[in-house]
């Protein structure tokens, strides 16, 4: 059942989408030209080469209205998970990348979303939570750790919470 809830799904990828900002770094193992949409770079052998996917995660025409957590950013129009995004038009292989891509991909990943979901179904599932603040604002991240992984926050929002009966 947990593999099958698109909405929650969807609700951690734009989680992490906001949040996740690693760097990939590769050494190039062969002369090449790396080819992007305006320019083209000639990359030599052994040249480091680092990958931020943060800026690809805030492309705004990737991600209309990037800044803004949509719940539903990764739902298409029937509520079924949405595997289609485009810049300039064309459609991309890679456009979330927050436990990095291709044959380096997080091993973990998938144990990690997992958790977060049992996590988040069994609080909701034996907790009333509220907000202390019912008009707190989601705390700035901490852009010290850029590089590293997820961004925490800079401080903690509070809640209460008591056992349902």
């Amino acid at each position: 059942q947990l593999n099958d809830m698109p909405v929650l799904d969807s609700i951690i990828k734009e989680s992490l989408r906001l949040s996740s900002a690693s760097l990939n770094i590769r050494t190039a193992k062969e002369d090449f030209t790396l080819h992007l949409q305006d320019s083209s770079y000639n990359i030599r052998k052994d040249d480091i080469i680092a990958l931020y996917p943060q800026l690809m995660h805030f492309d705004p025409e990737i991600y209309p209205d990037p800044l803004t957590f949509k719940y539903d950013r990764y739902l298409d129009e029937n509520g079924k998970t949405k595997t289609t995004f485009y810049s300039n038009g064309v459609k991309l292989k890679y456009y979330y990348m927050p436990f990095g891509s291709g044959a380096t991909i997080c091993p973990g990943r998938i144990f990690a979303v997992q958790e977060i979901k049992q996590f988040l179904i069994l609080m909701l599932s034996y907790f009333e939570l509220e907000l202390v603040d019912s008009q707190v604002k989601c705390p700035p991240l901490d852009q010290s750790r850029a590089g590293l992984g997820v961004l925490p926050p800079l401080n903690d929002i509070e809640f209460k919470y008591k056992f349902k009966h």
